[in-house]
């Protein structure tokens, strides 16, 4: 059930630096960064600090889907700048995504001491709590990136999907009432109000919200598979098989 809000590095310019590697051009296509980073790194002068080469170097390589590359270097950077909160953070999102949940929450833990205003981490380590089935935690996590940012409805649309992933219909309810005023399309919150439903047996209302998900996140595999299995229970099955065969090939393309 769990998402996170976002797997996009962080990339931060280094004012300390003028290697193209460390302060480039965000435009440039990560292949070529990395070859810049891949060169910088290979050409440094002895004492010259490195920390932020390989930082970005894992920037790069995140980008390009080399996770385990990525890593590498975020371990790097962090070894020789344990301060670097932003290679603390962007391995977190790469543990995160392997499912790696305790190295994940360890790596934002160490971030969020050394950048507290960072409410996508929060959110994320909310979720990776969730997938622990550490609720309180989670909840914790949610309610304070609200907190952080009550005009920013998405900590408060995942603290209200925790809840009703728990069947705490009440709190659900009360935070997606919230998150409606706030963003009305909020896609997290359909992926809630469509769960109450199927929970309730409301299969007109799941069709309803899954359909609203799946308009915002045609790659959603959870959102195929309730659909689908929606109208198989309301004894549609040729659309169940449509929906597997539509949204399945969506899915296939990404």
């Amino acid at each position: 059930m769990g998402t996170m809000l976002s797997l996009t590095a962080v990339a931060v310019a280094m004012a300390s630096g003028t290697d193209d590697c460390v302060s480039p051009d965000y435009d440039t296509a990560p292949r070529d960064r990395f070859a810049l980073c891949d060169r910088a790194i290979a050409e440094r002068p002895p004492g010259k600090p490195a920390a932020a080469l390989y930082a970005a170097r894992g920037t790069a390589l995140h980008e390009m889907g080399e996770d385990d590359r990525a890593i590498a270097d975020y371990d790097r950077a962090v070894d020789l700048n344990p301060s670097d909160s932003y290679s603390l953070y962007n391995r977190a999102l790469l543990y995160h995504k392997g499912e790696q949940f305790h190295f994940a929450i360890e790596d934002y833990t160490r971030s969020l001491k050394l950048r507290g205003d960072n409410i996508d981490a929060y959110i994320n380590r909310g979720d990776a709590h969730f997938q622990r089935h550490e609720v309180d935690d989670a909840l914790r996590d949610f309610s304070h990136a609200d907190r952080l940012d009550s005009a920013k409805p998405e900590a408060l649309a995942r603290r209200g999907l925790a809840y009703a992933a728990i069947g705490d219909r009440r709190h659900a309810e009360d935070d997606f009432r919230v998150v409606r005023m706030r963003d009305a399309a909020n896609a997290t919150m359909f992926r809630g109000e469509a769960l109450l439903c199927l929970q309730s047996g409301d299969h007109n209302g799941a069709l309803f919200y899954l359909n609203a998900l799946l308009d915002r996140k045609p790659g959603d595999t959870w959102a195929i598979a309730a659909l689908a299995d929606t109208y198989a229970r309301l004894g549609q099955a040729e659309k169940a098989q449509q929906v597997m065969t539509q949204f399945g090939q969506t899915t296939r393309k990404r």
